[in-house]
């Protein structure tokens, strides 16, 4: 089978700079070209146009035409001009997706697998008529905005994916006549990378991912207050660097006042300076860390030097931290929404409290932190967890299995 994976136009592939969606094609992507012959498209500029790598052959196109054109709709929405998100547009990077139409042509793969767009649908079919076409959903867009505005690129997908079942559930109500093509293929995690090692742990709080407002870091560092008056030697470690979704993505089209209340971080100063000066402000610079960006290779080790993982965000299709934690046999502490509320095995493999709870959220670290077995007998159960529905070699079999082979 000739399978191709169309990233994202801003996702480099292999990742040089994270992404859950580059991620997830890499990984995915060289297992699978154990079997077949697999092709994918990146967003160009900082690798090689055309490469063989680890049996995958990578086409990169520029995004930067497509870009420039961006920053104008932008203007125009500003002023009024465009009422609809720009990405629910048929002009959304259109430029990307034409090129990658043109050579997805002359590749004649049987599959072609996007992700989260649906218009790249309709561009990749009219080129590509006998492909079989899968959208990949990684957030809720599908049920976000009106019907009529998915459905006829919908139309032209043969399989619609979720990363969890909660985007899968949201799709078939929102389009009930394509639930017999909806599918649920999750995030993966390398198990072998991620294997605990025995070290002391300390009572280190460890947040991973993109420093964004609905991430709701803003509500962890005022439950670390409240935490380390319980373990003043509680320290709570960020990784990510900042990377703030625009707010038409999440903020914009939510339909959950405590997300759209987020729209106030999207004014004046940056989110990340914005945590710093709170920081401070709790007295709390001896306490919290903020670390970056971390390497794929070097990440484990974060997950190894903590206590606890905690992913406080108001929205999350999956929560890929969470297995990552689980890999390493590291606890849990995440709100209750989205996919994550699959991921955790509440009680087992970690704690789940409502968004925005900064109460909530702290007394459950606290608990964590101040009990060393339920710490360990809550990541052992992680871990098993995560070796038997997670690990990347399941993910790709049942990825197989929605293309309808092996």
């Amino acid at each position: 089978m000739r399978i191709s994976f169309v990233n994202q136009p801003w996702n480099y592939c292999p990742p040089i700079r994270g992404g859950s969606i580059a991620v997830w094609t890499y990984e995915v992507a060289r297992r699978t070209a154990v079997r077949h012959h697999v092709s994918v498209y990146a967003r160009g500029g900082l690798q090689p146009r055309d490469e063989w790598f680890e049996g995958v052959h990578y086409r990169r196109f520029s995004a930067e035409v497509d870009e420039f054109l961006q920053v104008w709709l932008r203007r125009a929405a500003r002023h009024g001009l465009i009422r609809r998100p720009l990405f629910s547009l048929r002009s959304y990077y259109l430029g990307y997706m034409a090129r990658v139409a043109y050579d997805l042509r002359e590749e004649r793969p049987d599959v072609v697998h996007l992700y989260n767009t649906p218009q790249f649908v309709s561009v990749v079919r009219a080129l590509n008529p006998t492909a079989r076409i899968v959208l990949n959903m990684r957030a809720e867009w599908l049920t976000q905005l009106e019907r009529q505005v998915w459905k006829p690129h919908l139309e032209r997908a043969d399989v619609l994916m979720g990363c969890s079942e909660y985007i899968s559930t949201g799709i078939r109500a929102r389009f009930p006549e394509y639930t017999g093509r909806t599918v649920t293929v999750p995030n993966g995690v390398d198990v072998t990378q991620f294997a605990p090692t025995e070290q002391e742990t300390v009572p280190r709080v460890l947040f991973v991912g993109r420093i964004s407002p609905e991430k709701g870091l803003h509500v962890l560092i005022e439950a670390m207050r409240r935490v380390v008056q319980r373990v003043p030697e509680a320290t709570l470690r960020i990784v990510g660097r900042e990377e703030v979704a625009p707010a038409e993505f999440i903020v914009g089209i939510s339909d959950d006042p405590l997300v759209a209340d987020l729209a106030r971080y999207y004014r004046g100063t940056s989110y990340l300076a914005g945590l710093k000066a709170q920081v401070a402000e709790a007295g709390l610079t001896r306490h919290v860390e903020f670390v970056g960006f971390v390497p794929p290779d070097r990440i484990a080790e974060c997950y190894r030097a903590a206590a606890v993982l905690t992913n406080p965000s108001y929205s999350e299709s999956f929560g890929r931290a969470l297995i990552e934690a689980g890999a390493a046999a590291v606890p849990v502490v995440a709100t209750r929404v989205g996919g994550m509320r699959e991921v955790v095995a509440e009680g087992e493999t970690g704690f789940l409290v409502p968004p925005g709870d900064v109460q909530g959220l702290a007394e459950a670290l606290i608990t964590l932190l101040q009990d060393r077995a339920l710490q360990e007998r809550m990541g052992r159960a992680g871990r098993q967890r995560v070796v038997d529905t997670y690990s990347w070699e399941s993910v790709t079999d049942a990825l197989l299995d929605a293309y309808g082979g092996s």
